[in-house]
């Protein structure tokens, strides 16, 4: 019988390689599939919202295995903001107090699926660098919050802001319906 002289290296270093290759596709599709937010494009066209501003993506929510597969894609379709932190806020302060010459409200419900410290530092800030005498108060989404839900019929309108990569488009929509059952107009959206 002859023998194959093949070295088991070459295999090896092939599996490897697709392997690498393999992984890195399933990540790109299962990121290009996901229902999370990762721009603020995602919700203005799909929904038809005003964009008051969008903070940087400063890279702390890319993976740790496949980090710079992350990074590339945010770089490719352009996932980020380019301004600063203080930047972003007197922007949405700024865009804020634009369409408010338009509607003008006296409060305004600041809710959505981002983290409660982000949510009161929107507030904080719009209320410090907004002009006028608007009443800023934030909450949970109400989809998942009681007490936001009780605070919708007390308010003029409201504000979306929602945190890349943690809200979905679901949770958006359905935040949505809520806020438009109450009657209430949305001002615009806010990604943190």
């Amino acid at each position: 019988y002859p023998t194959l002289n093949t070295s088991p290296v070459k295999y090896i270093a092939l599996g490897l390689v697709l392997g690498v290759f393999g992984a890195a596709f399933v990540v790109c599709v299962v990121d290009l599939m996901s229902d999370k937010i990762k721009d603020i494009k995602d919700i203005t066209r799909c929904y038809g919202l005003r964009t008051l501003g969008e903070f940087c993506n400063d890279g702390k929510k890319v993976g740790k295995v496949f980090g710079f597969i992350d990074k590339l894609i945010i770089k490719i379709f352009g996932h980020e903001s380019l301004v600063s932190e203080d930047e972003a806020y007197a922007l949405a302060a700024a865009n804020f107090d634009n369409l408010e010459l338009e509607t003008p409200v006296k409060s305004v419900l600041i809710t959505g699926f981002a983290d409660d410290k982000k949510l009161e530092a929107l507030a904080s800030n719009m209320k410090s660098r907004t002009k006028g005498d608007v009443e800023f108060i934030y909450g949970k989404s109400p989809v998942i919050s009681t007490e936001t839900t009780k605070s919708l019929p007390k308010v003029d309108a409201v504000v979306l802001a929602e945190e890349r990569n943690r809200s979905t488009n679901a949770g958006v929509e359905r935040e949505i319906a809520v806020i438009k059952d109450m009657g209430k107009d949305i001002f615009g959206v806010i990604l943190v």
